[in-house]
């Protein structure tokens, strides 16, 4: 076989290419709605927190008496109150695109594809995840700032200057899974029609 049929278009060496671009767009739909979210209750909830941490040095004696316990009870309500819209919004997003599925299949296929927030970190923690060549972001320029004044948190984002993800790197890794899904057809289909010709 050479290398004009192994390269032959035909109809089952498209369907590995459209489910990757299917998982792709599913992805990606989750990724810049989840980041949205950090974009909509992110700086606020560390506004938040630094109020209450700044309250908590300055009125340190007076903590255990009345009125200091019930500042720190309306700094809870706020947090907790800050909290529970994105989290449910999170979980409808999650539970409405299943998203573990598609987007861990596809971070650990494609390398170019740039993480959210919430995923930035894969690459440290699970071996199968490749490091990452591009680093651009889905949060806002707004929300990134907030993110790098956070001391420790999310550290390998603040390793990288803000570029946000751009049309030319969505269109890159769309090619570039519809090749590596048509060239890994073409191998099993090779490897396949190899076998069924010498056991006939």
């Amino acid at each position: 076989m050479g290398l004009k049929e192994f390269l032959k278009p035909e109809w089952r060496k498209f369907v590995l290419p459209a489910i990757f671009i299917i998982f792709l767009v599913i992805s990606l739909s989750s990724f810049y709605a989840l980041d949205a979210i950090f974009d909509d209750f992110l700086c606020d909830q560390i506004e938040i927190a630094e109020e209450f941490r700044n309250y908590a040095e300055e009125n340190e004696g007076q903590a255990g008496s009345l009125e200091f316990n019930k500042t720190i009870e309306v700094f809870t309500e706020r947090m907790k109150l800050n909290n529970e819209k994105p989290a449910e919004r999170m979980k409808a997003i999650v539970g409405m695109n299943y998203i573990l599925i598609p987007a861990w299949s596809i971070i650990a296929i494609d390398p170019f594809l740039p993480l959210p927030t919430y995923l930035y970190d894969a690459p440290k923690r699970i071996t199968i995840i490749p490091e990452r060549v591009i680093h651009e972001l889905y949060i806002s320029r707004k929300t990134y700032d907030c993110v790098k004044s956070l001391d420790g948190v999310f550290r390998e984002m603040n390793e990288h200057e803000y570029m946000q993800v751009s049309i030319f790197t969505l269109i890159f890794n769309f090619l570039f899974l519809f090749i590596e899904g048509y060239l890994l057809s073409a191998v099993v289909l090779f490897v396949y029609r190899k076998i069924r010709h010498r056991k006939g």
